[in-house]
């Protein structure tokens, strides 16, 4: 009898995993962080609009 060849196309999907450099990554991890970092760039640049606006003010 002949194997069925979806092993090896379905052997990689993982829908609650993510591929990423060579690695498994959790998906719901994987968001918490790039959301985190989102939050803290949008932190930085409220203190970068905030020096400016410091700056202006001097000038």
């Amino acid at each position: 009898m002949k194997k069925n060849r979806i092993d090896k196309n379905f052997s990689f999907f993982r829908p609650d995993k993510t591929r990423l450099d060579d690695e498994w990554v959790d998906q719901p991890a994987l968001a918490f962080e790039l959301i985190r970092k989102y939050e803290s760039a949008c932190e930085e640049l409220e203190e970068v609009k905030t020096d400016l606006d410091l700056v202006r003010a001097l000038i």
